[in-house]
């Protein structure tokens, strides 16, 4: 059903509606919801009295103030109005005055900024499937066309986040630490570490209590990939088809959770997967992720890698990571279980984080020190193909948040600016200590 072309009625899954000739009924509240790009609830919340006078007004008959909540999305008006004048004061409020909150007024299009892990295989993935998602689930009840942009995020030394990035009439998060900006719409994550501060954790707290905002920002850090828990939100939640996506998701599972059949398999990266992951994460060009992107969720992995843009960059990437097997080698010093290199003296953007059980086998863990342009990094990780129980093992994750990182339980990262490098090294000895220890114990 649809009013002035403006609304349209719908329902929330989890609450119960009884439909009447007029609207839908929620515990005494009669609800709609815009075509148009609009947000009901956030324009409640920014100006709630506006709203309400503008409803009386326009009403004079209404002999009680209205009362009005947000659901699922929709807006839920109640007073001593029948149902037929509720519905019409909803309308004539959501036509006039509930633009998006953030879209340029006379915009003839949306722009929906998709902020993702840089130089991360889960990270692109996410956000080529998020913009399919957003395509297919989301798109079409704006009422207008949408542009997707793209941009990457890096874990560094200090703020991780520039606010006035945030430019996007919507703005997204995947695959990345929370921001408690207000203008970032949609957030998905399944790090541990995916809050830099109690004060970000308490927000998205009370963000699960708002059922709009608990619609749009998604944690679980019991998925594998941000790809494969996206998916399940879109599937779940919205109903958005991933058939077409299987190779997508199981690979970004396979990639993010380190679940390769051997070492050798994760090292000698015969699948396009692998190829792909080697491309992304020693790119210098800003501008090619962005590129590649789209390109992830519209064609087979094997068919992105033939595409002219993608498939120069392989060859001397292959021999780049050949020559990083070998200094690896050279500079690995393996005891107790634990293995610790030190290359920050040949600058690179990244290396295969499974070349150190490549070379040792029976490693529990590793920590190895390097630098790149923009950081350098302490990477603190354990074999996927130990016999370990992993029950026993050290949480990396919380290793590396003493020192302003994080991750995952197996695999973790600390990030110094470039010019910290001593204080990375520095780091970097107590933790192999710490692991060396540990490593003696789960022996």
């Amino acid at each position: 059903m649809g009013m002035d072309g403006q609304i349209s009625l719908s329902y929330n899954r989890r609450g119960t509606f009884q439909e009447d000739d007029f609207g839908l009924v929620y515990d005494g509240f009669v609800c709609v919801v815009p075509l148009t790009g609009t947000d009901p609830a956030a324009a409640w919340r920014r100006e709630p009295d506006v709203l309400v006078a503008r409803w009386i007004q326009k009403y004079p008959g209404m002999q009680k103030p209205l009362r009005a909540k947000s659901t699922e999305g929709l807006l839920c008006l109640t007073g001593a109005a029948g149902t037929r004048m509720l519905v019409a004061s909803a309308v004539a409020v959501i036509a006039v005055s509930m633009p998006h909150p953030f879209m340029d007024q006379g915009a003839d299009f949306l722009r929906v900024r998709v902020f993702y892990h840089d130089k991360c295989f889960d990270g692109a993935c996410s956000a080529s499937l998020f913009t399919r998602f957003h395509r297919e689930c989301i798109a079409p009840s704006l009422g207008v066309p949408v542009e997707y942009e793209f941009h990457g995020l890096v874990h560094r030394a200090g703020a991780l986040f520039t606010e006035s990035d945030f430019t996007g009439d919507e703005n997204v998060i995947v695959d990345f630490k929370y921001s408690a900006s207000p203008r970032i719409t949609w957030w998905f994550d399944h790090h541990q570490s995916a809050f830099l501060t109690p004060a970000d954790h308490a927000h998205f707290q009370a963000c699960l209590l708002d059922p709009v905002c608990s619609r749009r920002k998604f944690f679980d850090p019991a998925y594998t990939s941000c790809t494969s828990f996206l998916a399940h939100i879109g599937v779940t939640q919205f109903g958005f088809d991933v058939k077409p996506l299987a190779e997508l998701i199981c690979w970004a599972d396979i990639v993010d959770g380190a679940k390769y059949e051997s070492p050798e398999s994760a090292v000698e990266m015969a699948a396009p997967a692998m190829k792909l992951t080697l491309i992304i994460e020693a790119t210098q060009d800003p501008e090619f992720i962005p590129k590649l992107i789209p390109l992830l969720t519209e064609m087979p992995l094997q068919e992105v890698l033939r595409q002219p843009f993608v498939a120069h960059l392989l060859p001397p990437l292959m021999e780049q990571h050949s020559r990083a097997i070998e200094l690896i080698r050279e500079r690995a010093e393996y005891r107790d279980g634990t293995i610790f290199f030190d290359i920050s003296d040949h600058p690179m953007e990244g290396f295969n984080k499974f070349i150190p059980y490549y070379l040792f086998p029976e490693a529990i863990y590793s920590i190895g020190l390097s630098k790149s342009s923009f950081r350098t990094k302490v990477a603190v990780g354990s074999n996927p193909w130990t016999k370990i129980d992993p029950e026993t093992m050290v949480n990396l994750a919380q290793v590396c948040e003493r020192y302003g990182g994080g991750g995952h339980a197996r695999v973790g990262a600390i990030s110094f600016s470039p010019d910290r490098s001593d204080e990375a090294r520095a780091a970097a000895k107590v933790i192999v200590a710490e692991l060396r220890e540990a490593g003696l114990r789960e022996k």
